[in-house]
């Protein structure tokens, strides 16, 4: 669980400096640029809500897999045509946003719950310091890859996909 997370915490912190960077050189507005993390954001809220529902029917890491899935297919899509502004608030706002929700918290904390019982806090302590830590490196690795490609962001987002 500290792995899926970290990893996925680098996705999510390093997939907004690819953003950034990309918004940049492109023609998209601050207005759709911001667009894309406010429908993030409202996606990830939303999303841990269908995550609890879905986890209850399927389990917690089929709902984990099918998010690492959902994940992967927006990052590939903004790998391609990310710098489109429809593009990029449907793939990194739905699709990344919600998809990492059912990665990681959602099905994450409940598969602490009933694992742990005596330590039970230090278990999800260790798992959601993970997240920052992998947000630490994921904007520091992507700031590599896009250093080292000559300005590239495309490429974060196929490392991203692999991830």
């Amino acid at each position: 669980m500290f792995a899926i997370y970290f990893i996925s915490a680098i996705v999510t912190y390093g997939g907004s400096i690819a953003a950034t960077h990309m918004a940049s050189i492109s023609d998209m507005s601050r207005t759709w640029f911001g667009a894309g993390y406010t429908v993030n954001f409202i996606a990830a809220g939303f999303g841990g809500t269908v995550a609890a529902i879905v986890a209850r029917f399927i389990g917690e890491r089929n709902v984990m897999i099918m998010g690492m899935s959902i994940t992967a297919v927006g990052c590939v899509f903004m790998q391609l045509a990310g710098d489109n502004r429809f593009v990029f608030v449907a793939m990194f706002g739905v699709v990344v946003g919600g998809g990492a929700t059912f990665a990681t918290v959602v099905p994450i904390q409940t598969m602490i719950t009933r694992w742990f019982v005596k330590r039970r806090a230090l278990a999800t302590g260790l798992v959601l310091t993970s997240g920052g830590l992998g947000g630490s490196l994921g904007s520091i690795l992507a700031n590599q890859i896009i250093e080292g490609s000559g300005g590239n962001w495309q490429r974060v987002w196929m490392w991203w996909a692999v991830f």
